[in-house]
């Protein structure tokens, strides 16, 4: 998903740049951010890197780039309200929204994860992801009796 986006969107040096801190680039921490209001609102769902545009999500376009910000930002309001008990101090409410900012932080996590493992996996060669899937399998209880072997160029056999 990530990666679509930056095909498709057009980004200036400062969305490109690195939060000095965290070192995560200012774009997708934005979007990672952002992304949890929309999930929050319906319009989005996220199941292991992918992300799925609902019929909600689908609906909330035709609300256009603001349209849509508010309508999410109202969303995940009223979903907080809802699920999470009302706090009385200044203190704790920005806790709150250091909160969503965790929740960003784990999800931006888990997609950079996911698309380092898909790199990872698309450039093994057969015999190296043939050994992945065995080790895979043995660790998930599985017999795995033999592997093809490395023919005399490298190539399996």
């Amino acid at each position: 998903m990530v990666a679509e986006v930056e095909k498709r969107v057009p980004l200036d040096e400062w969305a490109r740049a690195r939060y000095e801190k965290s070192g995560y680039v200012r774009w997708q921490s934005i979007l990672h951010f952002f992304s949890i209001d929309c999930i929050k609102a319906g319009f989005l769902v996220k199941k292991k890197g992918v992300w799925y545009l609902t019929p909600e999500g689908e609906k909330a376009l035709s609300l256009g780039e603001v349209g849509l910000h508010r309508a999410a930002s109202a969303a995940y309001v009223e979903w907080r309200e809802t699920h999470q008990p009302a706090k009385q101090t200044e203190i704790e409410e920005v806790s709150e929204a250091g909160e969503q900012g965790q929740e960003a932080t784990l999800h931006e996590m888990e997609q950079l994860a996911i698309e380092s493992l898909k790199k990872q996996i698309g450039i093994k060669n057969p015999y190296e992801f043939q050994e992945l899937v065995a080790a895979l399998l043995r660790g998930m209880g599985y017999y795995t009796p033999f592997v093809a072997p490395k023919g005399k160029d490298g190539e399996l056999m």
